[in-house]
């Protein structure tokens, strides 16, 4: 699209170049060679320039206007040079309109300027490319064009065919005009188009983006949650194991306690049971002594009895 573009501008340029331009773009010998076919044109068809009021460098020269910004100052015979290094010489300056004349020559060059680049001169500020104006200074009998790269001779055009011509290169320029500003368009719209696709790329992306970041802390939490439901189950196990182990050594003891408790039964019912063996003999042996001491009282008492029967 740009290709077409730069295509359609250099069309544009051409014919403009064709239509306002005498001087052909060859070296200096043939820039020569046409100043002098001009200068002798001049002269035969001077009275037709009289009356139009042209003087002979007019004729021999195509002025072009342009508008550009306020705040410079331009002299007439200076040398203005555009940003894209385009040079042209001014004839004039209108401070009011802001209208700058100027025109090229083969010193110069035939170049175009463009519209919003800066232009600067040796006594001026810089200025800003405004609007364009075709400005056509033509004899009243006759345009001469050059057709060659290399002219050698002219051809002549009448004043009706020039106007026929102006015209045609008007309507051409606007006509190429309306492409450009129809693919100016175009291209604002492409370039419009490319902007929100770009954006919706990077709005696109960026929720990629997140989305690869959810999906990463999802997978992480994921992986915290497995790592912590096994450190639970392990925990539980150690717990378990712990309590299993608490249990057995408590059994343990128990147990003890039983073997123990069930021996100090065994040794308290042992005991009893020699303390009532103890107790049976410890009863006997007195019911002895008890029958002994009855038996001695029973034979004091008979020996008395025995005495006092003796007595």
């Amino acid at each position: 699209m740009k290709d077409t573009f730069f295509k359609k501008l250099i069309k544009f340029l051409c014919l403009l170049l064709l239509a306002l331009n005498v001087f052909s773009a060859g070296n200096e010998s043939d820039s020569l060679l046409l100043e002098t076919l001009d200068d002798v044109l001049i002269e035969e068809y001077k009275p037709c320039s009289d009356e139009s009021d042209i003087s002979s460098f007019e004729v021999s020269t195509i002025s072009s206007l342009m508008i550009v910004s306020g705040g410079s100052f331009f002299t007439e015979g200076e040398v203005i040079t555009s940003s894209s290094g385009v040079q042209a010489i001014v004839e004039s300056y209108d401070v009011e309109t802001q209208k700058l004349t100027f025109h090229q020559d083969a010193n110069t060059g035939f170049e175009t300027f463009l519209l919003n680049e800066t232009i600067t001169g040796a006594s001026s500020g810089i200025a800003i490319v405004k609007e364009f104006i075709i400005d056509l200074t033509i004899p009243c009998s006759e345009l001469i064009v050059s057709i060659e790269e290399e002219p050698q001779q002219m051809i002549f055009t009448s004043k009706e065919s020039a106007e026929e011509a102006k015209a045609s290169a008007t309507s051409t320029a606007a006509e190429m005009m309306a492409e450009i500003e129809e693919e100016l368009a175009r291209k604002a719209a492409l370039e419009a188009f490319q902007k929100k696709l770009a954006e919706e790329r990077a709005d696109a992306a960026a929720s990629t983006a997140a989305y690869q970041s959810k999906l990463t802390y999802d997978a992480m939490v994921e992986e915290l949650m497995e790592a912590l439901a096994i450190e639970q189950e392990i925990a539980a196990f150690e717990a378990k194991l712990a309590a299993e182990m608490t249990a057995a050594e408590m059994m343990a003891e128990i147990e003890e306690e039983l073997a123990r408790k069930a021996a100090l039964e065994a040794f308290q019912k042992k005991l009893a049971e020699e303390r009532a063996d103890a107790a049976a003999s410890t009863a006997a042996y007195q019911s002895k002594l008890t029958y002994d001491a009855m038996v001695e009282e029973l034979m004091e008492a008979l020996a008395i009895e025995q005495e006092i029967a003796a007595f």
